[in-house]
């Protein structure tokens, strides 16, 4: 079975493959191919842009950077509200129209998460196991102690909140399972 961040239509295994791809055919993606990637509707991803949560398209086209930031976004909300995932990602990555504020790019950071999503459940790692699942993601990062130390905080809190958010939704199929019981 394929595993997919939560809140998200693309695949784990081959989401960093699939977006590179499709950014160096296209060179960026129309809100309704936005919408079709990310399983969100165009209101929410144009209300994210206005909020300033997201980066604004170029003409009519999305960039890799507003594809990776919805999908992180959309993968934390399951078990976050929406101020504490902005305040998470302005922790890393600062402003979202200023990249010399980003301590790791969107994409690096979407693709951290897949992996680390992979190891989790190839491990079968237990949430005090998170710290050192996000060491061996931070092992190649060349950035400065401190902002090894930020992002190392927040891919703990990441990882916590996608293994919420899959316990909510299997939760929620075992109720439905309980209904139909019924």
């Amino acid at each position: 079975m394929a595993e997919f961040l939560p809140g998200s239509a693309v695949e784990c295994e081959k989401g960093p493959q699939f977006i590179d791809t499709l950014f160096e055919l296209t060179g960026g993606i129309g809100l309704s191919q936005m919408t079709e990637i990310t399983g969100l509707p165009a209101s929410t991803v144009q209300n994210w842009v206005k909020r300033g949560w997201v980066p604004s398209p170029h003409g009519k086209k999305y960039g890799k950077r507003a594809l990776c930031r919805v999908l992180i976004i959309n993968s934390l909300r399951g078990c976050m509200q929406l101020a504490d995932i902005i305040l998470l990602m302005s922790y890393i990555n600062g402003e979202v129209n200023n990249e010399a504020d980003d301590i790791i790019e969107d994409r690096t950071l979407y693709n951290m998460l897949c992996e680390a999503d992979k190891l989790i459940k190839s491990q079968s790692a237990g949430l005090d196991e998170y710290p050192a699942v996000a060491d061996s993601l931070l092992a190649n990062y060349g950035g400065s102690d401190s902002n090894r130390k930020r992002l190392h905080n927040a891919l703990v809190i990441m990882l916590m909140s996608m293994t919420a958010t899959d316990i909510v939704s299997r939760v929620g199929g075992l109720i439905n399972q309980l209904k139909e019981v019924e």
